[in-house]
Formats: structure tokens, C-alpha cells, sequence
């Protein structure tokens, strides 16, 4: 009894300290992106994505296909697997009550329920697709899409590709953490045009 107990709680530990852990540091082996070459922490972030996200992620194709799967990888190591557990029960109380869905970022995308619908108000879906990988990954190529549309008469193309991914992650205002996240998502997109 006592060494099931033992196993239990150091099984509990082990889970809890790896779970708390953000992606991020797994995907660039422990370094922080500020610490790591643009083009490095890029590489490393999609090595991470593409092993542990479905196969819709890498078979991606439409409008937009390129830059969803570099948000969508630099999103996914963005959130610890507590935060995604966390959102998971959120999501799948507020199926089985009927609840409204609460306005928080979800699954590998982390779309927000009020981005979809400003952006694609015809596009209800139900809370469980939120936390279905694929069905995010969609839900982040519609908005993507969008933003695309929106934001369509910008020149040059990266002043266009900078106002997607702001529009996307929801920066209000310039910050610096915001400058390296939005180099590794502009090298992923690059990478993956190539």
C-alpha cells in the first residue's frame, strides 16, 4: 500500500513539473527564443510542432496554408500541457452544460471564440471543436484567411505578414517579446513557402 502511494505521488510530481513546463522550452531544448538565433528557434519550433501535431497540420493546403501552420506551430509550444488540459475541461464542461463558451484562446491555434465570430460571423462552431486539434487548425486557417482578406491593399508584404500576425495573436501594441515571436512566426512562413 505504502509503495503504491510512493509511485502515485512521485508519478503526481512528475507530471505536475513536465506539465507546468511551456512547450517552448521542450520545442528549443530548454533555451529561451531571446537567447537563440531567429532562424534556430524557428527550426527547432517546427521539428517540435510537426512530431506532435496530427497530420492535418502538415497536409495544410488552401489560401493561407503556409502561414496557419507557422502561427499555428509557434501557438502550440506557446502553452504549457497544463494550460491545454486546462482549456480542455473549460471547453468540454461548457458542451455537456450548454454554458457559454468563455473567451480564452483554445487548442493547438489558440483561436478565441470572439476572433471566429467577428471575423467569420457565420461560422458557429460547437466548444468541443476548439480543442479538437484539426477543427482548430481550421478554424485557424478561416481566420487567417480573413485577416489575408482584411489586410490585403498593405505594402510591402511584410508589413501585410506583420499585421496578420498581430491582428492574429491579439497585440494591442508593440512589446518586446512580441518582436521575436513574430520573427519566428515570419521565419517559419518563409520556411515553409520554400
Amino acid at each position: 500500500m505504502r509503495a503504491t502511494l510512493v509511485v502515485v505521488l512521485i508519478a503526481g510530481v512528475f507530471f505536475l513539473g513536465v506539465s507546468v513546463v511551456p512547450r517552448q522550452q521542450v520545442a528549443l531544448h530548454g533555451s529561451q527564443a531571446v537567447h537563440l538565433p531567429v532562424r534556430v528557434a524557428a527550426h527547432r519550433i517546427a521539428t517540435y510542432a510537426e512530431e506532435r501535431l496530427p497530420a492535418c497540420f502538415r497536409t495544410l493546403e488552401g489560401g493561407g496554408a503556409d502561414l496557419t501552420r507557422a502561427l499555428v506551430a509557434v501557438e502550440y509550444v506557446s502553452v504549457s500541457r497544463i494550460e491545454h488540459a486546462l482549456e480542455y475541461m473549460v471547453a468540454h464542461f461548457a458542451q455537456l452544460t450548454g454554458a457559454p463558451l468563455p473567451d480564452l484562446s483554445y487548442g493547438a491555434a489558440q483561436v478565441r471564440p470572439s476572433t471566429l465570430a467577428r471575423l467569420r460571423p457565420m461560422a458557429s462552431r460547437q466548444a468541443r471543436d476548439y480543442v479538437n486539434d484539426c477543427a482548430s487548425i481550421a478554424m485557424a486557417q478561416s481566420v487567417i484567411a480573413s485577416l489575408l482578406e482584411k489586410h490585403r491593399r498593405v505594402v510591402p508584404s511584410n508589413a501585410r505578414l506583420m499585421r496578420v500576425i498581430r491582428d492574429y495573436t491579439g497585440q494591442l501594441r508593440q512589446r518586446p517579446q512580441h518582436v521575436v515571436h513574430n520573427a519566428i512566426v515570419a521565419q517559419l512562413y518563409a520556411d515553409y513557402r520554400s
